[in-house]
């Protein structure tokens, strides 16, 4: 089929019944030029327009979130050198704190302040940080956690902070007392931890009806001494991962031991989560296993059940 430099019709493309040699049968001209438009009709159809973008990304003067995780480039004391996650980044809880159907959220900032916005609706927050008492503990601040710590129905601030060379950070419960503010109740709950932590998650690990705490721990290269075998067995105050069970009325106890959670100094823990799914087995294995067991010989663990 040759192409003319017509400029009409069908955009500078020769008509069919042009196109087609003249001295083909009349007959067979005719149906093409009757079959030819549908085609052309036909795709046309199936160029559908693109479909719209699954995200919009809206500006922090529309919604009213200003935070930035800002690290300084040139710190001689604490920098990436001698700190292996210096840019890993600060953490991020969503969450309804209020009870008025919207999610909030709640920001931590590695060295600056720690910030709470409020869902106002339709894309717009408000800061109520310093009204709500929860501006951020000292230290370097790493993950940040949502959860109804004491099952009253609103959901607590549970903030993970490392303490580390000039960082002398601490870990913060933030108690939700379902007024728009939050009272530190960190030493009474028993989760004042101090030292590497990144994250912590709340759930029932023992199916008593209240949420529990594993709380997992960074490391340091310089807290390693030299070994040729594996430090996962000795406890090391600030490294390795703990398991807090939940004793009601406001008080968790370190059960990392009884649970058998290694925390050596090699736990360089970054991301933990846990899963109905994956307890519900283990929930049956325990209520399967003897009622009593022999005691494990000295420097090794008893087996899990």
């Amino acid at each position: 089929m040759s192409v003319s430099n017509a400029t009409s019709g069908m955009g500078g493309v020769a008509s069919p019944t042009e196109s087609f040699p003249k001295s083909a049968p009349p007959a067979e001209r005719a149906l093409l030029g009757r079959v030819a438009p549908l085609l052309l009709v036909l795709v046309a159809c199936g160029r559908t327009p693109p479909p719209p973008p699954l995200f919009e990304l809206v500006s922090p003067a529309a919604t009213g979130v200003t935070f930035v995780n800002q690290v300084p480039d040139q710190d001689t004391a604490l920098n990436i050198i001698n700190f292996l996650n210096y840019y890993d980044g600060g953490g991020v809880a969503v969450g309804d704190i209020d009870g008025d159907g919207l999610p909030d959220l709640y920001f931590t900032s590695n060295v600056g302040p720690n910030r709470l916005y409020r869902n106002l609706g339709n894309y717009r927050f408000e800061d109520i940080t310093e009204r709500a008492g929860v501006a951020d503990p000292a230290g370097w601040k790493t993950g940040v956690t949502m959860a109804d710590v004491n099952g009253d129905g609103l959901l607590d601030i549970y903030v993970s902070a490392m303490s580390y060379l000039t960082m002398h950070g601490h870990n913060v419960l933030y108690i939700n007392n379902g007024d728009g503010t939050f009272t530190d109740r960190t030493k009474e709950y028993g989760l004042d931890f101090a030292g590497y932590s990144t994250q912590a998650v709340f759930f029932d690990y023992d199916g008593d009806g209240d949420l529990d705490m594993y709380l997992l721990n960074y490391s340091a290269h310089s807290e390693r001494g030299p070994s040729t075998h594996p430090q996962r067995e000795l406890r090391h105050p600030r490294a390795g991962d703990r398991l807090y069970r939940n004793e009601g009325g406001g008080h968790f106890v370190d059960v990392s031991d009884q649970a058998h959670i290694y925390g050596g100094v090699e736990g360089y823990g970054l991301g933990v989560v846990a899963s109905p799914e994956l307890l519900r087995p283990l929930r049956a294995r325990a209520e399967h296993a003897p009622a009593a067991r022999a005691a494990p010989s000295p420097g090794r663990r008893p087996p899990l059940p």
